[in-house]
């Protein structure tokens, strides 16, 4: 029995791309941070989460209240420039989400 696969080929694109989609992992482009708050950098008031709307913002600020645990020191920092991936609870978003950290 033969079966057709579909072609992954996008039906807007740049003249100079022929050929078909390819899927890759994320760590093909991105190198996960072991960076943690080891030396109490930062406290709970600035802990940070990530919104699919306004990307990355205060807890406190955004959410009224903090969801910090007992000790921030496990936490993993990111610093201004980077990227934040995070794997979303939301049907909306599938595939995680993606934000530049510009707080």
């Amino acid at each position: 029995m033969y079966f057709m696969r579909k072609k992954k080929i996008p039906n807007i694109r740049f003249p100079e791309f022929t050929d078909e989609w390819e899927e890759k992992p994320l760590s093909d482009f991105f190198i996960q941070s072991k960076l943690k708050n080891k030396e109490l950098e930062f406290d709970k008031t600035e802990v940070l989460s990530v919104t699919a709307e306004k990307g990355l913002v205060n807890q406190i600020e955004y959410h009224g209240r903090s969801y910090a645990g007992v000790s921030v020191a496990p936490y993993g920092i990111i610093r201004k420039g980077e990227m934040v991936y995070t794997k979303s609870p939301l049907k909306k978003y599938p595939y995680g989400i993606i934000k530049l950290n510009d707080y």
